[in-house]
């Protein structure tokens, strides 16, 4: 099965495993406790606590909207499991075209898009599948904005992306721009 080209302004799902940071050595940390003894009186002890082993991530399974398939040599994206299902219904139906011509058109609400104003108002100021040709421009006029309280710009390495599937298709027609810099995120 050939693996699916990323593109701007796709939903994705993949598993992803990175390598483990290396850590630096910890060393066990003394804690004092007070030890009951046979009997009855407290004493007070020196204990060493070995440090906790590093956990890998607790889902390793990421759904991402893409901003940007190749800059860097990463994938840029958001992280959909970050924002809230309403946010998710939003992205997804401003990304289709479908659902701006018909706002264009004067009909509101869409049949089978939620009714959110913000739906409508934002297909009948911009159009999204031309301004995600600019990732950055996408970033700060509608992402910004719209997902205010919450980090969920990631950066994906696609050589640790492992059982990529495309959950929607991209709208998006045309190359997309690499802006210098992209993000200023690290």
């Amino acid at each position: 099965m050939p693996i699916p080209r990323i593109e701007a302004g796709q939903f994705v799902k993949f598993n992803y495993r990175p390598p483990a940071r290396p850590q630096p050595p910890q060393q066990p940390r003394r804690q004092v406790v007070q030890q009951r003894q046979p009997d009855g009186s407290v004493r007070t002890v020196e204990v060493l606590q070995q440090p906790k082993p590093v956990k890998p991530p607790s889902n390793p399974m990421k759904d991402v909207f893409v901003l940007h398939p190749h800059w860097n040599n990463k994938v840029h994206g958001l992280d959909l499991a970050r924002v809230t299902p309403a946010e998710q219904q939003v992205l997804k139906a401003i990304m289709d075209p479908k659902t701006a011509a018909t706002v264009k058109q004067g009909h509101w609400p869409v049949e089978g898009v939620p009714n959110y104003p913000l739906i409508r108002d934002v297909c009948m100021r911009m159009d999204p599948t031309e301004l995600i040709k600019n990732p950055l421009a996408f970033y700060q006029r509608f992402v910004k904005p719209f997902i205010r309280d919450k980090d969920c710009y990631r950066q994906y390495w696609p050589n640790y992306m492992y059982g990529l599937q495309v959950v929607k298709e991209t709208q998006v027609k045309g190359p997309v721009m690499n802006p210098k810099p992209l993000f200023k995120k690290v």
